[in-house]
């Protein structure tokens, strides 16, 4: 493990590799303490800071064990739990250092490098969970690695039997997995899953302007590239009207298909009659009308990662240790 960093049971922006055989395992210890430690080694303990979590948004918010370089760009191994444990997963796909007890939301997203890795730096691995059976997702963000042939062969291989896009200006359905065909911002994609897994998101850590997307006359599966959830009309703002005042998209269909294990597969129709506001989630996918073409304009974009002020970290564990030492 290089340059340990600790902070209220945190541990982030390392690289976690060589712990063999039995990985890396958080220990619940007295007085709430942590501990992280190789189980072939006891001796080499380090105790973290107490668990006292800041208040949500502020600058010292919960890190987990996020951000961590495992060893490979799938993450840690986590056969100890399997896919769902206590209605969460794990890594079933990682060939990385093994990890005991950790739940994916923990150390998740991981890093695909090291993390001193040259400028941009190593890429953030977001992996989405997936249910066996079908769902409709997309990613949010311009990934670093969108090759689907390369995504499904990532660690101990996606196992999925068909993911299919629908071509919007052929109005065909295409088969994704062969050596050209991409995973990318605003588009949809169905997947039909064998098993439960995770389909893991190299997110690209080049600077990346807002994503950009032609959505043709007629029906077009597409998503929406945002890092929160927007109603549809804030989502296709930018398709309302084309440039010459026609009108865009007049209908949107949420079809009923989970966009990741923890959804659920409800479905509705929006119209740019309806009353009511529908929202549109990150990570899934829609049918979208348009009386005629117009470009959709996405919402996110891409950076090399900000590490935190690890000096305000270290100065809040002091004082946090200074007041249980005080109580």
């Amino acid at each position: 493990m290089d340059s340990l960093f600790y902070v209220v049971n945190s541990i982030c922006f390392n690289n976690i590799t060589g712990n063999e055989p039995n990985g890396v395992v958080v220990l619940d210890l007295l007085l709430n303490s942590g501990a992280i430690s190789r189980d072939t080694a006891p001796a080499n303990t380090s105790t973290v800071a107490p668990e006292k979590v800041p208040y949500a948004g502020s600058e010292m918010s919960y890190y987990g064990f996020q951000y961590n370089w495992w060893g490979d760009k799938s993450g840690p191994i986590d056969e100890e739990q399997g896919y769902l444990f206590s209605g969460r997963p794990g890594n079933l796909l990682g060939t990385g250092d093994k990890v005991v007890g950790f739940w994916i939301e923990d150390y998740a997203p991981w890093l695909s490098a090291p993390f001193d890795t040259a400028h941009p730096g190593p890429e953030p691995v977001s992996p989405l969970p997936l249910a066996g059976g079908w769902s409709l997702i997309s990613t949010p963000y311009t990934l670093g690695v969108n090759s689907w042939n390369d995504i499904i062969n990532l660690g101990e291989k996606l196992d999925a039997s068909v993911i299919v896009s629908y071509n919007s200006t052929s109005k065909t359905w295409e088969e994704c997995g062969e050596a050209g065909t991409t995973l990318d911002p605003q588009d949809a994609y169905f997947i039909m899953m064998n098993s439960n897994d995770l389909l893991p998101l190299v997110i690209s850590s080049n600077h990346t302007a807002p994503p950009v997307r032609t959505l043709e006359q007629g029906w077009n599966l597409a998503s929406l590239a945002a890092d929160e959830p927007l109603t549809v009309r804030e989502a296709l703002a930018s398709a309302e009207y084309t440039a010459d005042g026609r009108r865009g998209w007049v209908q949107v269909v949420k079809p009923p298909f989970e966009s990741h294990a923890f959804t659920g597969q409800d479905s509705w129709v929006y119209t740019v009659n309806s009353p009511a506001e529908k929202m549109m989630e990150p990570a899934a996918g829609y049918w979208i009308y348009m009386d005629n073409a117009d470009d959709l304009a996405g919402f996110t974009t891409t950076g090399p990662l900000q590490e935190p002020d690890w000096r305000q970290y270290y100065n809040f564990s002091r004082q946090v240790l200074t007041n249980e030492t005080q109580q």
